[in-house]
């Protein structure tokens, strides 16, 4: 196979203009243009980012919006064989973040009376699907928006992970994937623990969610996203395709050495086509593509209460205490659908990351500073040790940044 090793990064900084802090974000400029003093914490956070990039990960970008207005910029490589700078105004995968818009959608049809958040599952779907899942008499909604379900994650079986290495530059094994193939492998499997009584994030409770979307509604989950949050939004760069070709995103890579436990430096493959192949067939959990700059928009329009009502978001932003039961190592406090960073960052701060075989993400919202923040690399940080501590320290760093 052929391997990349990132030696220098050229930075590229795009922005956008200022824009009202009532107003919802502007669209980005047609154009990315060079401005880092287009806001009075862009150099520190442009500086921040490339410090990281210019020794682990191919590029990253970070776009946030405060009272100051709206700053996006982007550092490294969009694709290292072609040393091509990585553009803060192409399309980011959102993965995992996917959860937040499937919260929001279910919490908007509870508000329409169509879902009640304490019913049981076997109220809205079928009894063949719920057989193959242990005591799922027990569980409800609501369990499944904040992982207390027990059900297992697909993505920590053995045969699924060993099938996924296995194929990790054969595309075609995950285009071949349904939902419903993903929850075979948890099929019959034993609870993490009784229903109610704990809580580890699954992403098969997202995937059943997005399934009870579409039996209420009676349209596919892609549909209802676009009626309920993509259109009333504004949110134009935004896309749940099936179908990724043509869609300007960024190279995706996999860390080699990452893989093998090692550290720097660092063994990138392009691992682009299978990002590609498995993102386009995953569902509720995982899915959805937009400009950074939507991001930032979708968890402001959140804060500011144009998404669900208040009451409903109090109840999504209901933490728990901080437990260790998270895959990838971190403080695990899980409110429905909202990830409570301030465990992590130790600063007041709530949204969710998300990531996959060659990306990482995360969607912040700063209270304190009335911050939206969108951050991504175009690596795997899951899979590498040294790449997941690197970029949870990046993150923290810009987030810390902009709560001061």
């Amino acid at each position: 196979m052929k391997t990349l090793h990132l030696a220098c990064v050229a930075t590229a900084i795009l922005c956008l203009t200022a824009c009202d802090k009532d107003k919802q974000v502007a669209e980005p400029a047609a154009v990315c243009a060079p401005a880092i003093d287009a806001h009075p914490k862009a150099a520190q956070v442009q500086a921040i980012i490339k410090r990281y990039t210019d020794v682990y990960f191919p590029g990253a970008v970070v776009a946030f919006k405060d009272a100051n207005g709206y700053w996006q910029g982007a550092t490294g490589y969009s694709q290292l064989e072609t040393k091509t700078p990585m553009q803060a105004c192409q399309l980011a995968y959102a993965h995992s973040v996917t959860k937040f818009y499937t919260a929001n959608v279910v919490m908007l049809l509870s508000q329409e009376g169509k879902i009640n958040l304490d019913a049981h599952l076997a109220d809205y779907l079928p009894a063949e699907q719920l057989r193959k899942i242990p005591q799922s008499d027990r569980m409800t909604v609501r369990m499944l928006l904040n992982h207390t379900s027990g059900i297992q994650d697909y993505t920590e079986q053995t045969d699924f992970q060993n099938g996924a290495l296995v194929n990790i530059n054969n595309p075609a094994w995950f285009a071949s994937f349904t939902p419903e193939t993903f929850l075979s492998y948890i099929e019959g499997k034993d609870l993490l623990f009784e229903p109610g009584t704990d809580a580890q994030y699954s992403n098969c409770n997202y995937i059943l969610l997005a399934r009870i979307i579409e039996r209420i509604t009676g349209k596919s989950y892609a549909q209802v996203l676009q009626e309920k949050l993509f259109n009333p939004l504004g949110l134009r760069q935004t896309y749940y395709p099936r179908d990724l070709s043509g869609y300007d995103l960024p190279g995706s890579y996999l860390d080699v050495k990452g893989l093998q436990g090692q550290s720097v430096p660092m063994d990138f493959e392009n691992v682009t086509a299978t990002q590609k192949a498995f993102t386009q067939v995953t569902l509720g959990e995982d899915g959805i593509i937009a400009a950074p700059s939507d991001f930032v928009r979708f968890i402001e329009s959140f804060a500011l209460g144009r998404i669900v009502n208040s009451r409903s978001a109090e109840q999504m932003l209901a933490f728990p205490a901080p437990t260790t039961r998270d895959p990838r190592g971190h403080r695990f406090s899980y409110g429905l659908g909202v990830w409570n960073y301030a465990p992590q960052y130790g600063v007041e701060a709530y949204g969710h990351p998300g990531g996959l075989i060659g990306y990482a993400n995360k969607l912040v919202y700063i209270p304190s500073t009335k911050t939206s923040l969108f951050a991504s690399i175009n690596c795997n940080a899951d899979l590498s040790p040294t790449l997941n501590a690197k970029f949870e320290e990046m993150a923290g760093e810009v987030v810390r940044k902009l709560a001061e």
